[in-house]
């Protein structure tokens, strides 16, 4: 979340795109297949393997602007960190990290407002 931020803080609104698609195929897209009872492949058939979760997918996608990407950096942290938990998987959560990544994007949000 650090990259997405810093990116963001910059005004590199593409990178911060590419960088919320790679969140989806990589971490999102799994976890909702895992959580549906589903092979994690990516955001592969996710719409009908996991309709619920597509629709909560929709709130990490923006466009070029900068609110908009704020926004789906946040709603990434908060399907993570609620999708996660759902699915019991054996993954080390290092929460301190966790919290200093997420306190900077909410730093780097402030100083656009």
């Amino acid at each position: 979340m650090h990259y997405g931020a810093t990116k963001l803080g910059r005004g590199e609104l593409f990178e911060v795109i590419g960088f919320l698609a790679y969140l989806r195929e990589t971490v999102l897209g799994p976890l909702a297949a895992r959580r549906a009872g589903a092979a994690p492949r990516g955001v592969r058939h996710l719409e009908t393997l996991a309709p619920a979760e597509a629709r909560d997918l929709r709130s990490t996608v923006c466009g070029h602007d900068r609110t908009e990407a704020g926004r789906a950096l946040l709603a990434c942290v908060e399907l993570y960190r609620r999708w996660l938990d759902d699915t019991g998987a054996a993954v080390e959560r290092r929460r301190h990290a966790e919290e200093l990544a997420v306190r900077y994007l909410h730093g780097v949000l402030a100083r656009q407002s």
